[in-house]
């Protein structure tokens, strides 16, 4: 199922909409949540470029908003992000690394939930 999510095209839906984010968004959650290996954030944004069907330049911005929200949520880490201030450094050293919660429950396993600190 997860595969022929991936191989289609989103909705036609209006660029930049509620819908076309929230497909944006299941997509890059799609591509990125079966690998166990690091991810190149650039790998993922021209795959989310093809599966919108755009060039960078025109939903460039968009994509890195998808990856940052997954990164600021804890979905995905990024080994280039200062844990103090919670910045994000772009280089081509970044990596990321999808949260072993989110890959449980796209596989159907049990979600482990991190306990609040009291």
């Amino acid at each position: 199922m997860m595969a022929a999510f991936a191989a289609s095209k989103p909705p036609r839906i209006h660029p930049g909409s509620p819908e076309w984010r929230a497909a944006l968004f299941g997509q890059a959650i799609a591509y990125a949540a079966h690998l166990t290996g690091p991810i190149c954030p650039h790998a993922l944004g021209r795959h989310l470029w093809a599966f919108v069907g755009q060039a960078e330049v025109e939903c460039g911005g968009e994509c890195l908003d998808a990856v940052l929200i997954l990164i600021q949520t804890g979905l995905f880490t990024a080994n280039t992000m200062d844990e103090d201030t919670g910045a994000i450094t772009f280089c081509s050293e970044t990596k990321l690394t999808v949260a072993p919660m989110l890959t449980a429950y796209v596989y159907g396993g049990p979600v482990e939930c991190a306990e609040d600190e009291a």
